[in-house]
């Protein structure tokens, strides 16, 4: 599982919000798992509080993760991207008013030929 507390899909989406398909956030999230790193824009956002030693060492995907959870202020959602069930539970408070969280629930029952973890996992989305 990885999780990743900065806007990387609002800064993706703002470098890149001309070229995006009709699958905006199928696309944002194959660029975070292609490049294989949590924040794959260098350099930076001036508004990202950024420390380049810190991210060689903890912002790279060594491995495809089954779940990636990538909080935003964009729409939320949970999607399955080629095998990896991507959750923007967007944010939990919204100024003065509730915002909304992420559910995931696995099933490992019933049948053993399933071989992504997308096939065994229920998520929604619930307000607040």
């Amino acid at each position: 599982m990885g999780l990743n507390w900065n806007q990387s899909f609002k800064n993706i989406f703002v470098l890149y919000s001309s070229t995006i398909s009709s699958d905006r956030m199928g696309r944002l999230s194959r660029h975070i798992l292609s490049q294989q790193n949590f924040y794959p824009l260098y350099p930076p956002d001036e508004s990202v509080p950024f420390d380049t030693e810190k991210w060689s060492l903890h912002a790279q995907l060594l491995c495809t993760p089954h779940i990636l959870i990538l909080p935003s202020d964009l729409r939320h959602f949970v999607k399955d991207v080629d095998g990896t069930v991507v959750v923007n539970p967007e944010r939990l408070t919204k100024r003065i008013s509730g915002g909304t969280y992420a559910r995931l629930q696995l099933d490992l029952s019933g049948d053993s030929m399933r071989f992504s973890v997308a096939d065994f996992l229920t998520g929604e989305i619930i307000k607040i």
